[in-house]
């Protein structure tokens, strides 16, 4: 229900009736907040990154008793309890000290992250614990070897770490005091450098190129600066989020001078801390006082009286807590500058935990000091007890004891509330009734009902020993319940009483009303509108509302999508997405309009069929056939292909191609239509394009040449092959042939010696590449001639032996001349042609016994033989 305030105390509810609705949805039970009163004494603290100040902010207690009180001596009194309109406060004795481990060496700093883990530093041990908030210790960091190294965790060295504080991320960081370093633990465990380097110094800079000398105190602003009591140096170093290294103030000189602040001197600063308006508080020990660092930048004295102050942090309420080494105790600096001890013990490190508690640590042990509870500034009278967790006061008093004054302050990590109450103890004192008072505090508007439609004024009184009961003024509306509930039925307007009756204790409540309009807000229900394609059906998207008097109204912000009727049926348009709001309006007064819900609704393609094609045909020769073959999905049953070759259509419709034409550059893809529905054919499926490679066609020539033009028999003759158009290995298969036989072997020469007149030679070659063809050659027709044997001597006697020159061969020179001389060179015979053999007469007439000599011109290429003959008889 919603609220609107009318005349009087009236609260507007927005509620809804269970019993109704069936199968619809229930209107939102919108959670009810109550107002919570705050005082002056809140502090705002949020703004701030250290997590050294609790960031978990709740109202300040704000509380009343009864006052005067009478009380009879020896009658028991009812106990009185504060009544607390503001924030809750925690039960805790307030002051008292909690042991949390008491196992390390040397505690100097301490810090608290947001889910309660505490870490510690231990100075002795070099090592950074952590405490869980189930008391568990562990090693968090380093590790009891000092030194220096970076690295995750327990592989890093620290030496002497110090003061430690934490940033809003839950980074922390480490005064590393024998490092001369501000170290830093990531998140994620990873130990770095921040600032500063081993070597010790006075110099300001980026990272590790600045120098301290043993850091201590560390704070953090709201803007995540980092501040550093440098303390050997005597100087307050700022660090911002960029790691540059700067003097915030001092003049390095040690000395107690105030004044713009860097020209002031500090004397062995040990710890820094920020509230929220950005002013820095330094912790001066060895001029045992708390110096301010304002603002504008003038250092002042905050708090003196003090023995060697060490680590200070606020609070949320703006207590400033100081750690005071030498006085072993734990001081408290409120707003107005009193300074009181919180508790005792010897502490250095400090800070505050989530729930505003003080931690503490020094020597072996970190504590955890309450600042929560209840205190009283002077003893009740004898026989009254007050309970410091709760504020009440219970018991029997004793002893007469006139009206006095009793201050009683209550604190939560908000900040702290005080009252006065005057108690006094008398004989024979009529007992003091307390009036009872009933509060039926504010409700934010848009409030809702619980369980049952039960709805739960909230109303409180101080008076424990009678019900609260109440009325309704329309029961049609809301009724009280038999066991004092109210349950509304239906939207409507009451006036609702709270009564309560006198006690022993308690005088009666004078009744407390509100006027309180129930509104019933209307809800409606719209599922999440699964994605669909745009080949899908109309459907009904099911939205619910809460009450089917009123009418569902429905939109679709893109129509070109999707369109929707007030029934909820869906009529997809297109491809794309649209909003669907399911809307319900009311009536008024006592109906709102339900508050629309949308839904995004997609529209996609459908499953468009996928076609993949692949030849395992490759480097083809040209002019062979080529098989393509396709492979599909979400094809459907009986799928229609159109294969394409260079974008024209070419094939048939089926999942082989096969061409013959194809020529290398050609490209084949093919498209597929999934013919299953008409909408879904509308949709084609294109495959992946296979680009024609053919192998080069090989196609040589051949040519042969003879070494000679002719020959005598027995003359070895070679032949030589010239190929070209080889192709790009150029290697080469030859086979020679004579007279269409093969012979010699695979060489571009072939040499022979047995070649006779008339012989044909070829050769065919054939590349080794694919896509060749063989070539033969030129025929080459060798003339072989015979060798002309010319005897030396005959013996022309007539005896029919060697009667006649027969010379060997010369009858294959038909057109050769035959001379032959005598010594003399006398021409004794000469013949055209030698188809007669030469008897060895000249005229007719037998020549001498001699030698002569003989030219033979065989009529051929020139050739010429000479020689001598004898003669012999």
């Amino acid at each position: 229900m919603k609220f609107r305030l009318v005349a009087g105390l009236s609260i507007i509810l927005l509620c809804v009736f269970l019993s109704s609705y069936a199968q619809t949805p229930q209107a939102t039970l919108m959670a009810r907040a109550e107002t919570i009163a705050q005082t002056s004494r809140l502090k705002t603290y949020g703004n701030l990154a250290d997590a050294n100040i609790s960031n978990v902010l709740v109202a300040p207690p704000q509380f009343s008793y009864p006052t005067p009180l009478v009380y009879g001596i020896n009658q028991p009194i009812a106990p009185l309890s504060p009544l607390n309109t503001g924030g809750a406060v925690p039960p805790g004795i307030y002051g008292s000290v909690n042991t949390l481990s008491g196992t390390f060496s040397t505690v100097t700093g301490v810090v608290a992250d947001k889910a309660g883990n505490v870490y510690v530093a231990d100075y002795d041990a070099n090592i950074i614990y952590m405490i869980s908030p189930a008391g568990a210790v562990s090693v968090f960091a380093g590790k009891n070897t000092g030194g220096f190294a970076n690295g995750y965790r327990t592989s890093a060295l620290f030496s002497m770490p110090d003061a430690l504080a934490i940033d809003t991320d839950g980074n922390i960081y480490v005064a590393d005091y024998g490092n001369n370093q501000i170290r830093k633990i990531d998140v994620s465990g990873n130990v770095t450098t921040l600032a500063g380097s081993v070597t010790s110094g006075n110099v300001d800079g980026a990272g590790t190129a600045a120098r301290f000398e043993n850091p201590r105190g560390l704070t953090i602003d709201k803007d995540g600066n980092i501040f550093v009591a440098d303390q050997t140096n005597n100087l307050i170093r700022k660090i911002t989020t960029a790691g540059v290294v700067s003097t915030y103030a001092g003049n390095g000189t040690a000395g107690f001078t105030n004044g713009p602040r860097l020209s002031a001197s500090f004397n062995t600063p040990t710890s820094v801390e920020v509230d929220p308006a950005g002013n820095l508080y330094v912790s001066d020990a060895t001029n045992n006082v708390i110096r301010k660092i304002a603002v504008d930048g003038t250092v002042t004295t905050f708090a003196s009286g003090f023995n060697f102050p060490r680590e200070a942090r606020f609070d949320a309420a703006g207590n400033l807590y100081v750690n005071d080494q030498n006085s072993s105790s734990v001081k408290k600096i409120t707003p107005a500058g009193v300074i009181s001890t919180l508790a005792y013990g010897s502490f250095i490190g400090m800070a505050t935990d989530p729930d505003g508690n003080l931690l503490v640590g020094g020597g072996s042990r970190v504590v955890r000091i309450t600042l929560t509870g209840y205190t009283i500034d002077k003893p009740l009278p004898a026989g009254l007890v007050f309970d410091p967790k709760t504020g009440t006061i219970s018991g029997t008093p004793t002893v007469i004891t006139p009206a006095q004054n009793y201050t009683i302050t209550a604190y939560n990590s908000g900040g702290s509330y005080s009252k006065i109450i005057n108690i006094a103890v008398a004989t024979n004192a009529v007992p003091t009734l307390i009036p009872s008072v009933i509060t039926m505090p504010a409700q934010s508007p848009g409030g809702t009902l619980g369980a049952g439609n039960i709805y739960d004024p909230h109303a409180t009184s101080n008076n424990n020993e009678t019900p609260i009961t109440f009325t309704s003024s329309d029961p049609t509306v809301a009724y009280i319940t038999p066991d004092g509930q109210i349950k509304v039925i239906k939207p409507g307007t009451i006036t609702l009483t709270a009564n309560q009756a006198a006690s022993e204790h308690y005088s009666a409540a004078t009744p407390a009303t509100q006027q309180v309009i129930f509104i019933a807000q209307l809800r409606v229900l719209l599922p999440v509108i699964n994605t669909r394609t745009v080949c899908a059906a109309d459907f009904n998207v099911g939205g619910l509302v809460s009450d089917n008097l009123f009418p569902a109204k429905y939109t679709s912000s893109n129509p070109a999508v999707a369109t929707v009727d007030n029934n909820g049926k869906i009529h997809i348009v297109g491809v794309g997405s649209t909003d669907i709001t399911l809307s319900e309006p009311g009536l008024a007064p006592y109906y709102l309009d339900a508050v629309p819900q949308s839904q995004t609704f997609n529209v996609t393609l459908p499953v468009i069929p996928a076609v993949t094609i692949a030849t395992t045909q490759v480097n083809t020769c040209p002019g062979t056939p080529v098989t393509f073959t396709a492979t599909s999905q979400n094809a459907g049953a009986a799928p229609k292909y159109q294969w394409q070759v260079n974008g024209a259509n070419a094939g048939d419709n089926s999942a082989i191609f096969v061409s013959s034409v194809l020529v290398t550059g050609d490209k084949v893809s093919c498209s597929i239509i999934n013919t299953d529905d008409a909408c879904i054919s509308t949709y084609m499926g294109n495959s992946n394009t296979v680009t024609v490679t053919r192998d080069v066609a090989i196609n040589p020539t051949i040519a042969i040449t003879s070494s000679v033009s002719w020959a005598f028999e027995g003359t070895p003759i070679t032949l030589t092959a010239t190929a070209n158009n080889t192709g790009p290995a150029g290697e080469l298969t030859y086979q020679w042939f004579v007279n269409d036989l093969p012979a010699g072997l695979n060489s571009p020469s072939f040499t022979s010696s047995s070649f006779v007149n008339n012989d044909v030679v070829t050769c065919m070659v054939t590349p080794l590449a694919a896509c060749s063809t063989p070539a033969t050659s030129n025929p080459v027709k060798l003339t072989i001639v015979a060798r002309v044997d010319v005897p030396n001597a005959f013996t022309p006697n007539g005896d029919g032996v060697n009667d006649k020159w027969v010379i060997g061969g010369i009858n294959s020179f038909p057109n050769c001349q035959v001379n032959i001389y005598d010594r003399y060179g006398k021409l004794v015979y000469q013949s055209r042609g030698y188809s007669q053999p030469w008897d060895g007469s000249f005229n007719g007439q037998p020549i001498p016994v001699s030698t002569y000599y003989y030219v033979i011109d065989l009529g051929f290429e020139n050739q010429k033989t000479a020689g001598h003959i004898t003669i012999i008889r």
